[in-house]
């Protein structure tokens, strides 16, 4: 009886540059959560969790303790080292 044996593959990785994971951001191709790129590498981020949302009320009432409403609801112009990719805005 012959056995026939698989040949082993290697798994390998193509890294995503930065003007590519944009184009895929603006082509809206993550539909379901916050997806960021990491070395080269797109990484599913996990939902907020507790701890998450009790830091970013912390946060969000020191902000608005030492700066202008207004800026801390993003009311005025800002810019961002980075471009965020998590849906629809």
């Amino acid at each position: 009886m012959t056995r026939i044996v698989a040949a082993p593959v290697e798994a390998w990785k193509a890294p995503i540059t930065t003007a590519e994971f944009l184009r895929m951001c603006e082509a809206d191709v993550f539909e379901d959560g916050k997806i960021e790129l990491v070395d080269g590498e797109l990484i599913r981020m996990p939902p907020p969790g507790n701890d998450h949302s009790r830091i970013q009320i912390l946060v969000l009432a020191r902000l608005l303790g030492v700066m202008d409403e207004a800026l801390v609801r993003g009311d005025t112009a800002s810019i961002s080292a980075t471009t965020p990719c998590w849906g629809s805005t």
